[in-house]
């Protein structure tokens, strides 16, 4: 009797799928994570949102919902921020603007394009 090769090759994707779904869990744990930056820090910003930009040297930039020096609340407006690396290894912040919740808003949610 002839098997039918959809078969076989359904039998090789559920293979694959269970080995994968085996390593998937020790891969995820051997993940390393490092933190670039805490904020929150005064005239810093706090709760970053949405995912960074990266430009051409390597600098991330994002907006913070809260945090800056404006008077939204206690911790601020919200704020847009640069992260440059430095040679030791270590990111830098930099406070590239403040929102005041005049004519240029407060609480930023989105995203940069660099």
């Amino acid at each position: 009797m002839r098997s039918d090769p959809r078969t076989a090759i359904l039998t090789q994707l559920f293979a694959a799928a269970f080995i994968a779904a085996a390593l998937l869990p020790a891969a995820l744990a051997s993940a390393k994570y490092k933190v670039l930056h805490n904020f929150g820090a005064s005239g810093d910003g706090t709760l970053p949102y949405g995912s960074p930009a990266l430009d051409s040297k390597g600098n991330l930039y994002g907006v913070t919902y809260d945090g800056g020096t404006g008077q939204c609340s206690d911790y601020g407006c919200g704020t847009v921020f640069d992260l440059e690396r430095q040679a030791n290894g270590t990111w830098k912040e930099a406070i590239l603007h403040n929102f005041t919740a005049g004519s240029d808003g407060s609480a930023p949610e989105g995203v940069l394009i660099a």
